[in-house]
């Protein structure tokens, strides 16, 4: 099976970049200035919400702001990973499957750390965090690959 039909065109990595910038950008208004805009506080359908009371399949009243940083950080990691080279060859499918299996491990071990040293709430910032560390290990890896067999042509 061809895996370059399986990417995204080449033009989704700027977007990815642009998404990346904006959600870090707003991660750090949010977390670090400690600003919650009003019109983020929404009535949003919960499967399941746990603040002071559990509530399961109900509507509760949330401000979106935490979840709009992750969700653009995460989204444009994942549209740099999956975007394609502007000339996908042989070589660069390798590199691909080096680098995702490579990154795969990485992932693994942050898991496998989180497990044993964090506890509680901490645990699962975690593995908010592993959502990210996949794709974010395999850019590097394949953005390395990619210099490196460039460098010995």
């Amino acid at each position: 099976m061809n895996v370059r039909n399986l990417l995204l065109p080449a033009g989704f990595r700027i977007t990815g970049y642009i998404s990346v910038v904006f959600g870090v950008l707003a991660g750090i208004l949010r977390f670090k200035e400690g600003i919650k805009p009003e019109f983020l506080t929404r009535k949003v359908f919960a499967v399941f919400s746990s603040f002071l009371e559990n509530k399961y399949f109900e509507y509760i009243k949330n401000n979106l702001g935490e979840e709009i940083c992750t969700f653009f950080i995460i989204a444009g990691l994942y549209m740099i990973a999956l975007s394609r080279e502007k000339r996908e060859t042989e070589v660069v499918s390798e590199l691909r499957t080096k680098s995702m299996i490579i990154s795969m491990y990485i992932t693994l071990a942050f898991l496998t750390l989180s497990i044993w040293t964090t506890f509680g709430f901490a645990f699962l910032y975690m593995t908010i965090i592993a959502m990210a560390v996949m794709p974010l290990s395999y850019i590097i890896l394949f953005r390395i690959n990619i210099w490196t067999s460039r460098i010995k042509k």
